[in-house]
């Protein structure tokens, strides 16, 4: 692939090279690192999450649509509080947001599965 076709290294915003990556996504079912990468990264936001690289892996199943997230929390006692349950929502959404509109996200804190939780109405901005 010349520079000229290549997203990333062309002077874009970030959200237009993930929209861009997105369609080729889309298009031959791979995705590229820089997707991953907002993988490993999006959890360490979440309330109780270790920000330690090496805590967080992301894989993703191009053929299932599903992205499978494990990180570790900073302390042992992790509660799958409402807020930690709307952050994992709200990754969900980004996910979909750069790969495919159907993409499930399975999200593992510890070794455990963390349902996410939408927002009310009201909560919705």
């Amino acid at each position: 692939m010349s520079r000229l076709e290549d997203p990333v290294s062309q002077k874009v915003s970030p959200h237009d090279q993930l929209m861009h990556l997105r369609a080729m996504t889309i298009r031959l079912g791979s995705i590229h690192e820089a997707q991953r990468l907002q993988f490993t990264n999006w959890p360490k936001l979440v309330p109780g999450i270790s920000t330690r690289p090496k805590d967080t892996t992301a894989n993703v199943d191009c053929e299932n649509h599903v992205v499978y997230i494990k990180t570790r929390s900073k302390n042992k006692k992790f509660k799958h509080t409402d807020e930690v349950r709307l952050w994992v929502w709200q990754i969900a959404r980004w996910t979909t947001s750069i790969l495919w509109p159907d993409t499930k996200v399975v999200f593992r804190v510890n070794g455990e599965v963390v349902d996410p939780k939408e927002p009310e109405k009201d909560e919705q901005r």
